[in-house]
């Protein structure tokens, strides 16, 4: 219930920016990749993948700096599998959305290839689920604010390629401390001009 909210906010915060940005040099991004995690946890240590979707508005404010809202969410979340000497297998699935703000910087002039810089600081919310021999329970992961930093290249001005790691600390119910749940993507974007 508490992700639908969340989806609900992050969405009216988008189209809430698309009225705020409507003046020329708006931009619709629609982007996908890969995602891979990199938690703290020593029982989540091995590396977990998804495919993230992410939509941002942006505004152009100078010919190199843009600034605008994102929204990605992992299709799925990460799982992990563990198996307890072939007696059960505990499948936990864990996901991390993000609402956000950013800022990318673009260097250079160069029409075809422009490397950019990107930072960005939002909200990171959802929850888990665990499965054990098919009884599935979903618990509880507190929302936190996280920070993400990035770079990539325009391959075209509406195509760039990006590399972008997530740093935040979750507490998730029943622990009693916060565990990093940083994640780290590689995302091909498409932009409109608006």
């Amino acid at each position: 219930m508490q992700k639908n909210r969340w989806l609900v906010v992050a969405l009216l915060m988008l189209v809430c920016s698309g009225v705020v940005f409507a003046q020329s040099g708006l931009k619709l991004t629609i982007s996908t990749g890969y995602s891979f995690t990199s938690f703290e946890e020593d029982t989540y240590s091995d590396a977990a993948g998804t495919l993230p979707l992410g939509l941002s508005i942006g505004k152009q404010f100078t010919p190199a700096l843009e600034a605008g809202v994102e929204l990605l969410y992992p299709l799925g979340g990460y799982t992990w599998e563990l198996d307890f000497l072939d007696l059960f297998k505990i499948n936990t699935t864990f996901n991390q959305m993000l609402t956000g703000v950013y800022g990318r910087y673009a260097f250079g002039s160069n029409p075809g290839l422009k490397p950019f810089a990107k930072a960005g600081v939002g909200l990171y919310s959802g929850n888990g689920t665990v499965e054990v021999d098919g009884e599935s329970e979903d618990f509880d992961v507190k929302s936190a604010i996280g920070f993400n930093l990035g770079g990539g290249v325009y391959v075209k001005e509406n195509l760039w390629v990006q590399f972008q790691y997530h740093i935040v600390k979750r507490e998730a119910e029943d622990m009693d401390e916060k565990s990093g749940t940083n994640t780290w993507d590689i995302t091909l974007g498409y932009v409109f001009h608006l």
